[in-house]
């Protein structure tokens, strides 16, 4: 996945990807990061070695449909990531 010349910042879906008030993934999972995620970890099949050029790092990301931002609040955000 990083053959090419873009840079990446990872946010695998199912590890770091949540969709509050959608029915998808709510809050992150923290055992399951602690337990088998690593900061590599691209897809369940591909883990980039630390240090790879192309590779930035790793960040949750919330995201959320704009009919949807009524129900969630700062609060709910904070503590569902």
């Amino acid at each position: 996945m990083l053959e090419g010349e873009y840079p990446m910042i990872n946010n695998i879906d199912g590890y770091l990807y949540i969709v509050p008030a959608a029915g998808y993934q709510n809050y992150l999972n923290i055992k399951n990061l602690y337990d088998t995620w690593e900061a590599g970890k691209i897809s369940n099949d591909e883990i980039v070695k630390p240090g790879h050029p192309l590779m930035l790092g790793s960040e949750a990301a919330l995201i959320s449909k704009w009919e949807h931002l009524s129900l969630i609040s700062l609060i709910d955000i904070v503590i569902k990531l």
